[in-house]
C-alpha cells in the first residue's frame, strides 16, 4: 500500500508533538519520501543506501545534537532483506552514544507479520 497525505501528516504531527532531538524512521523511500515532510533547518538526516527502494533514515536536530561517523554495518544475510543497520555516533548534552537504526522486516507468514505489529 502506498503512503498518502494522511500518513505523511501523521508523521509530521508526531514529530511536532514529541519534538525529538533524534529519531530513526524505516520504510522511507529515499529523498523522495522525505520530501513529503517539512524538514527544514535545523533538521538534518542520513538515508541508508541499502534496502531496495525503502530505507532506514536517521533524523536529528543539528542545533541540539551532533552526529558523526555515519555508516551502515554489513551483516550476514540470513533472510534476504538486505536492509543494513544505519549507525551514527551521537553527542547531545554532554552524553555520547551510538545509535543503531534497524529495519524490522516481517516474512510473509501471518505469525511473523503479527510479531512485527507488536
Amino acid at each position: 500500500m502506498r503512503r498518502n497525505e494522511v500518513d505523511h501528516q501523521m508523521i509530521v504531527d508526531l514529530i511536532d508533538s514529541f519534538s525529538p532531538d533524534l529519531m530513526v524512521l524505516q520504510e522511507v523511500e529515499g529523498e523522495a519520501g522525505l520530501a513529503h515532510l517539512p524538514l527544514e533547518s535545523p533538521w538534518a538526516w542520513s538515508i541508508g543506501s541499502t534496502g531496495w527502494s525503502q530505507n532506514v533514515v536517521v533524523l536529528w536536530r543539528s542545533d541540539r545534537v551532533s552526529v558523526t561517523n555515519i555508516r551502515e554495518i554489513t551483516l550476514p544475510h540470513t533472510d534476504g532483506a538486505e536492509k543494513e543497520p544505519h549507525v551514527v555516533e551521537v553527542s547531545a548534552g554532554g552524553l555520547d552514544f551510538t545509535l543503531v537504526g534497524v529495519h524490522h522486516a516481517a516474512t510473509s507468514d501471518n505469525a511473523s507479520s503479527r510479531e512485527r505489529a507488536y
